[in-house]
């Protein structure tokens, strides 16, 4: 219960500094404070599974997740923009509470898979610090890459099942391909999941401790699509109003009432500085515009 009320600060504000002479020291930190979090869910998750098994499978995660953290390390993207490493664990994070709280009955591997799709969610290695992740991308790595696929074989995780997921948590919609893959009494489950996941991909952001977190961000995808910040955060109410808000009215009770207070301040903070922009370039213009008439006269 400590490690998951603590979650942020144990992971999403965490970062490996290379020249740090600790280097060692600190991915050592990590690696326990992720094993030790896996164990906690699936502590919680009421599993049969033996301390020797949990031990090991939380081991296994843990290890591909550090594999997930070089890439974005690697690709310069492990806190910059808005989808680096720790939005992938803040979604993964939310979209296991959700699970729990849902009230579906979940086995061990239904939560191993739920939490690998979250982690790999945006994977898209060699993507640049002003690109989006590309689903395309994701694709083809799970697909094709071999450390990925015998990553999945070690923690005994079905590939199409976490592929099926990742789909339908970031299009919406899983094509006949993708179902085909899925055996027919697995599908309502997939289905069910994934939207759990979207609903975290979503809102993730929008529930951190504080609103300067959210608000960093926020204007982390303003680097990430080549906008002006501005633009971004007036057009986040909008997202918010559009998107966020149905995500967070199909939470499970338990979840909302976790995260209400911080949801709500997410709204009114956001909504905020969309009048302060609108106020300002109302000013703006009507500036302008007496600058022309004296002009005139």
């Amino acid at each position: 219960n400590i490690l998951l009320e603590n979650y942020d600060g144990v992971f999403t504000d965490h970062k490996i500094d290379h020249s740090h002479n600790q280097q060692q020291d600190m991915e050592r930190i990590y690696d326990f404070a992720i094993v030790a979090y896996l164990q906690t869910v699936f502590r919680m998750s009421n599993s049969a599974m033996q301390l020797s098994e949990l031990q090991e499978k939380s081991n296994k995660i843990g290890r591909l997740f550090n594999y997930i953290m070089k890439i974005y390390e690697k690709d310069k993207l492990f806190t910059v923009n808005y989808h680096n490493f720790n939005h992938s664990l803040e979604a993964t994070k939310l979209a296991i509470e959700s699970a729990m709280a849902s009230g579906m009955e979940l086995t061990t591997n239904d939560i191993l898979e739920i939490m690998v799709a979250g982690i790999l969610h945006n994977i898209s290695p060699g993507r640049l610090p002003n690109a989006a992740p590309s689903l395309s991308k994701f694709i083809d790595t799970i697909t094709r890459s071999d450390d990925i696929a015998r990553a999945l074989g070690n923690i005994g995780v079905n590939p199409y099942h976490v592929k099926a997921l990742v789909i339908k948590a970031v299009k919406g919609v899983m094509d006949a391909g993708t179902m085909a893959n899925i055996e027919p009494a697995k599908r309502k489950k997939i289905v069910q999941l994934g939207k759990i996941l979207a609903d975290a991909n979503i809102l993730s952001t929008y529930i951190k401790p504080s609103i300067e977190q959210t608000e960093l961000r926020v204007r982390g995808l303003a680097h990430e699509k080549d906008i002006p910040e501005e633009q971004v955060i007036f057009n986040t109410i909008r997202f918010l109003q559009t998107y966020c808000i149905p995500s967070f009215n199909r939470l499970p009770l338990a979840s909302k009432d976790k995260y209400r207070q911080r949801f709500e301040t997410a709204l009114a903070y956001f909504s905020g500085l969309a009048e302060t922009i609108t106020n300002k370039a109302s000013l703006t213009a009507e500036i302008e515009q007496s600058r022309r008439l004296e002009k005139n006269i």
